[in-house]
């Protein structure tokens, strides 16, 4: 069991990257041969840190289903969130800088109004019922 108030961060020394574990997933690959016990540090704290995925591409924050999902803002300012399959209920949509600091988290059901958040680049993490996770890249222009 890990405590919800509790921010649990990789530390990738070789490619200078911070990252959330609990906001996505970290993919890297290993170029040498043998052991080092130096490179990965995990920070386990109460205090937020600032993260950096400079070394993140897109492509490490979409899994193969999110092809399937449509993230968009309508002429309300409004979030949408469309799946070209059945799917369960969205359970929650939060929005990420793409710092990897997050901006709002919005309840399945709730009006997910953006009109008074920053012009910008976004990742946007829709968790469904099932808890499924997918993540979109979105900009929002308004």
């Amino acid at each position: 069991y890990i405590n919800e108030n509790y921010f649990i961060y990789l530390l990738d020394t070789e490619n200078d990257v911070t990252i959330d574990l609990r906001q996505i997933s970290y993919d890297f690959s290993i170029e040498t041969i043998g052991e080092n016990n130096s490179r990965f540090k995990i920070i386990y704290t109460k205090e937020e840190i600032e993260v950096s995925q400079k070394s993140l591409g897109i492509n490490t924050l979409e899994d193969n289903d999110s092809k399937n999902l449509r993230v968009f803002i309508d002429n309300k300012n409004e979030l949408n969130v469309a799946f070209n399959f059945d799917e369960n209920e969205v359970k929650k949509i939060t929005l990420f800088s793409i710092q990897g600091k997050k901006v709002v988290v919005f309840n399945g059901d709730q009006k997910k109004n953006v009109s008074n958040i920053s012009k910008g680049v976004y990742i946007v993490k829709v968790q469904l019922e099932d808890n499924k996770i997918f993540n979109k890249k979105i900009v929002i222009s308004n």
